[in-house]
């Protein structure tokens, strides 16, 4: 009898799209392994500039990532969105495509300029009413116009995206940037060695990025026909509305990923205790890279399926997705734990000796968070943004409450603990809006096998733990023994009959080509 795990593709245009989704998942795996420049930019900072610099900068950043979201990210979504609708292989893009575009660049342009504008004009006061810091608002001032280099780049790119490339995202957002970043930072230390200097350094390496990605847009694309959209612009009610809720949605979703930063630079508390907290931080945020590694590809699937309304089909992908995520987001989490020290020491040897407890409490959100991450896509994606604003919303409430409450009495503790707490909450609606609203559901039969052997093997780590004095956290031992665990779980459940004939698919698919 047939199980749901082994249903074969419903046509041939399925396979493809999942054949697809798998392909630029492995493009995409490459833009993680790129992501690992940015701990590299961290351990150049801190040993070049100090760790009071450093913190200065991770709060700067901060403000400005929160900037980015509010200009740019659900516009971004936006011209992905609505590309991906009108996608046609191997033509020209439409008329509709150019406008999209348009509507795109003049929002953000407009949204860049205000906050540029408050940034010098009212940011030298209220920013120092809020942080201490010395020099905070002056890097905030400089970075702020880095927004028009940073957007356009990145409509390049969601635009080649609708296409199903992925490999620009890959190639100039995670590898070029944080490589010229890096090589700037080391240019500028020599003439000015303060937050200011790594502030020009930013500034000047999204410049060279956007002068570069001009050229990808010129090989996809319509310079003329983007122009002539431009000029004869019509606002299109369908993506304002979707942009400005997503906007908000992804402004405040950042804000509650970076507010234990910030709470803890209004708390007053040592810029290098911050930068401890964010260099910690960023070492667990690479697990949660792993959804995104299928997310990107993931987000025009959900547009076209739900569009034509193959929702068992989207169940399937979505499963599969999140099982691929699964089988690798465990083993990570465990090898992070185990070089912890380690790896907290090649940033700043004054790390080694501080208590990174912590970062157990934030690895825990981030499992949850690739486990049941996929949701906001499917909001997303759908093009109900509405939602994920009030979801947002809410979020970031119970964020601000948690906040307020637990980093007074636990410090870097209580904001890992509020951030993994604000996650839960955020994912537990959006997978109930997913089920009950959207209809689509994860289905658990597709799943189970790797999150099974997760949870066992989370359970002997903190058998491990409890039973041996020291590191609360868990010392390399737990961790190793844990991902020997998951290792064997996953070997005795076996491999999903729907991954084993999506491989035999591909590599017969790619024998034939090879023969021919």
């Amino acid at each position: 009898m047939t199980t749901p795990e082994s249903d074969p593709p419903p046509a041939e245009a399925v396979d493809k799209d999942r054949q697809g989704l798998a392909r630029n998942a492995v493009v995409n795996t490459l833009g993680v392994i790129a992501k690992a420049l940015h701990p590299v930019f961290y351990v150049l900072v801190t040993r070049l500039f100090g760790t009071e610099v450093f913190g200065v900068f991770l709060l700067a950043n901060s403000l400005i990532e929160l900037s980015i979201s509010f200009t740019l990210s659900g516009v971004q979504d936006g011209v992905l969105l609505f590309a991906s609708r009108h996608r046609v292989d191997g033509k020209e893009a439409p008329p509709v495509v150019y406008q999209t575009m348009a509507n795109a660049m003049a929002l953000v342009g407009l949204l860049t300029v205000g906050i540029i504008g408050a940034a010098w004009t009212v940011g030298p006061q209220l920013i120092p009413m809020r942080f201490p810091q010395p020099q905070l608002a002056d890097a905030v001032r400089i970075m702020v116009l880095a927004l028009p280099a940073i957007a356009i780049p990145q409509f390049i790119v969601s635009a080649t995206k609708s296409l199903m490339i992925m490999k620009y995202d890959v190639i100039y957002i995670h590898t070029l940037r944080p490589l010229l970043l890096i090589a700037f930072a080391v240019l500028f230390h020599a003439f000015d060695p303060s937050v200011l200097g790594l502030a020009k350094a930013y500034v000047t390496s999204n410049a060279v990025v956007l002068v570069l990605s001009i050229r990808v847009f010129r090989r996809h694309f319509s310079v003329s026909a983007l122009g002539r959209a431009l000029v004869g612009l019509r606002w299109q009610r369908e993506l304002i509305a979707f942009a400005i809720p997503q906007n908000l949605n992804l402004t405040l979703t950042y804000f509650m990923a970076s507010i234990g930063t910030l709470f803890l630079g209004a708390a007053g508390v040592e810029a290098s205790r911050i930068a401890f907290y964010g260099t910690a931080a960023e070492i667990v945020r690479n697990l949660r890279q792993i959804r995104l590694v299928f997310s990107t590809a993931f987000s025009p699937v959900i547009s076209r399926l739900f569009g034509r309304q193959e929702i068992a089909e989207l169940e399937h992908q979505y499963a599969a997705v999140t099982r691929w995520v699964i089988i690798l987001a465990f083993p990570m989490a465990f090898v992070i734990l185990a070089a912890k020290t380690p790896l907290l020491g090649l940033f700043h040897p004054s790390y080694m000796s501080m208590d990174a407890t912590f970062m157990l409490m934030l690895m825990v959100g981030a499992i949850v968070a690739c486990i049941f991450g996929f949701t906001s896509n499917l909001i997303a994606m759908t093009g109900h943004s509405g939602w994920n604003l009030y979801n947002a919303m809410a979020s970031a409430t119970v964020s601000v409450i948690l906040n307020a409450v637990l980093i007074p009495r636990y410090g870097l503790f209580g904001a890992a603990a509020a951030t993994t707490l604000t996650t839960m909450f955020d994912l537990t609606i959006k997978t109930l809006e997913s089920h009950f609203w959207l209809g689509v559901k994860l289905r658990w039969a597709l799943v189970w096998r790797p999150l099974a052997a997760g949870v066992i093997a989370c359970g002997i780590y903190g058998a491990v733990v409890a039973s041996s004095a020291g590191d609360p956290a868990g010392g390399p031992g737990a961790a190793a023994v844990a991902l020997i665990a998951f290792v064997v779980g996953a070997l005795a459940f076996g491999v999903d009959p729907g991954d084993r004939a999506l491989a035999t698919r591909m590599l017969r698919r790619r024998r034939q080509k090879e023969r021919s």
